[in-house]
């Protein structure tokens, strides 16, 4: 039998490690620790959505964003990674970032694809870094000059050649129900396919589904 609400939420504010993890898993909710430049981090969940019957827990934990003794609680690997990759760049660990990112960039992260964009940037391969800008909607007005790089490059090709560049996890329904319509109103400018610039119309959640 699961433990209740209230037991793991004693557990979360005792600091009581290996008892939360032990509770998590009971209601079927990932738990990890992890370090980070603005202090330690638990993090619950994983990049899909809570189901039904884990809402009440986790409707319970949104109330607990830090600890008593400072460590910050995170629901969702999303959560995580968005706050990771930002305080790890401007941390300038690069090398934690270049060992990292590669593996994360399987998931359509905007925060991810945003400071892969820039590594490259920062190792010289400007061409690539604003196709990795462009797809994360959030890159900086100074960095605008390698997206329109990028994308004159693109003027007289065809839509299928476009499309052919773009990786593989944000060709697929649920990365493109979530860009930030930035992306869309980048990629308007530039030969694409209809379907390329309608955001999918079905529930979605972070993580990777079938190709389009």
């Amino acid at each position: 039998m699961a433990a209740s609400v209230e037991q793991v939420l004693n557990a979360v504010w005792r600091g009581a490690t290996r008892e939360v993890a032990v509770f998590l898993d009971g209601w079927c909710l990932s738990f990890k620790t992890a370090p980070l430049p603005g202090g330690h981090v638990w993090v619950v969940g994983s990049f899909s959505a809570p189901r039904p019957f884990q809402m009440p827990l986790w409707n319970a934990l949104q109330n607990i964003p830090v600890l008593n003794d400072g460590t910050r609680l995170m629901l969702g690997r999303t959560t995580f990674v968005r706050i990771a990759v930002l305080e790890l760049w401007d941390a300038a660990r690069y090398d934690v970032l270049r060992r990292r990112l590669p593996g994360l960039l399987e998931y359509y992260i905007p925060w991810s694809y945003l400071v892969w964009g820039r590594m490259l940037a920062k190792e010289g391969r400007e061409f690539q870094a604003g196709k990795y800008l462009l797809l994360s909607g959030l890159y900086a007005p100074h960095e605008e000059v390698l997206v329109q790089k990028w994308k004159i490059s693109y003027q007289h090709a065809s839509p299928s050649q476009v499309i052919s560049t773009i990786p593989r996890p944000c060709r697929e329904r649920k990365a493109r129900a979530i860009f930030p319509d930035r992306v869309f109103q980048d990629f308007a400018e530039i030969p694409c396919p209809a379907w390329w610039l309608r955001r999918p119309t079905r529930d979605i959640t972070y993580g990777i589904s079938g190709d389009e």
